[in-house]
């Protein structure tokens, strides 16, 4: 079976092998495949991108579908799982022939990284949150300056429960950090929420996962930015959390997303109904993790944004 495109990181793994893991997980039309404790999501047709994800050109149904625990081989050609396999033509593993461009359904590489915001394009940061979280219907615009506001805006989106103060507490801190910069909050703050929630990617992974894409795109300001990210991924994320939810934190924290959520953090994008239709596919992702997203990537780029009517740590360290 033939890709229809593929990511940078899973190329990069791919291009180390040949590697071996197992089936871990089988949906509907999505496979997880467990190579190493990095999950590669295998999608169907029409799925959103992700920055650990193999696109195929059909369904992976029948009676040959891969089923859970069967062996896995990526090699630099491709990858199979079960009695399928997937190859990825025309791609570029060593990135010194082509890049191919990614139209119709020839296999392609594709760059899940964040555009980095300029220090003039942060001038737009107030707005972009201010269009994130009106579209993303969270209710009243809270000031950058409340963080127990916005937690607890950002813990009603994520369905934590209402008596968790502790999640509270956790997301209050995360947005101070943001503020102030400081990698000891953030750490705190991820060891807290790592793990915290149900589901395949807990609210709280998806929160610190959302915080890092958007702290990647547009920086804390001064030269702390690389170990406040770090400090968001703790050395046991894989005793705390599941396997799928910590590869995408760890993506995360090297600016890698999901399709939807990187175009919301595009700096060139303008805010009209493109900006509506992509929060319209984020929020479909799983039961609240599109929503949690969103919501996230809206609060922290409302925290980040110069204000001129309060100093915070960007002005200070710019």
């Amino acid at each position: 079976m033939p890709a229809r495109w593929v990511s940078e990181d899973v190329v990069a793994l791919a291009a180390d092998g040949p590697r071996t893991g197992r089936v871990s997980a089988r949906f509907e039309s999505t496979l997880h495949l467990d190579v190493g404790g990095f999950i590669v999501a295998v999608l169907p047709p029409g799925a959103p991108r992700m920055p650990n994800g193999v696109s195929v050109t059909g369904a992976l149904g029948g009676g040959r579908a891969p089923q859970v625990g069967d062996r896995v081989l990526l090699t630099r050609a491709g990858v199979s799982a079960g009695p399928v396999e997937i190859v990825w033509n025309g791609v570029d593993l060593d990135g010194d022939i082509r890049r191919q461009r990614l139209h119709g359904d020839r296999s392609g590489r594709w760059d899940a990284r964040v555009t980095r915001w300029s220090a003039e394009q942060r001038a737009g940061l107030r707005e972009r949150a201010a269009a994130i979280l009106e579209a993303a219907d969270t209710g009243a615009l809270a000031r950058a300056d409340d963080p127990a506001r916005l937690a607890a805006l950002l813990a009603r989106t994520g369905g934590f429960a209402p008596g968790d103060v502790e999640a509270l507490a956790a997301l209050e801190c995360l947005l101070s950090a943001v503020r102030s910069g400081d990698p000891r909050d953030a750490g705190r703050a991820a060891r807290a929420l790592a793990g915290r929630g149900s589901g395949l990617t807990p609210a709280g992974d998806d929160v610190l996962a959302a915080t890092a894409l958007t702290v990647a795109a547009a920086g804390l300001g001064g030269a702390g930015g690389d170990a406040w990210l770090a400090a968001l991924v703790p050395p046991d994320l894989r005793r705390l959390t599941t396997s799928i939810a910590a590869t995408l934190l760890e993506l995360a924290v090297r600016g890698r997303g999901i399709g939807p959520a990187r175009a919301l953090l595009d700096p060139r994008r303008p805010h009209d109904s493109r900006l509506r239709r992509e929060l319209a596919a984020l929020r479909g992702l799983g039961h609240t993790s599109g929503a949690i997203y969103a919501a996230t990537i809206g609060v922290v780029a409302l925290v980040l944004a110069p204000d001129e009517t309060h100093t915070n740590h960007d002005k200070e360290n710019g």
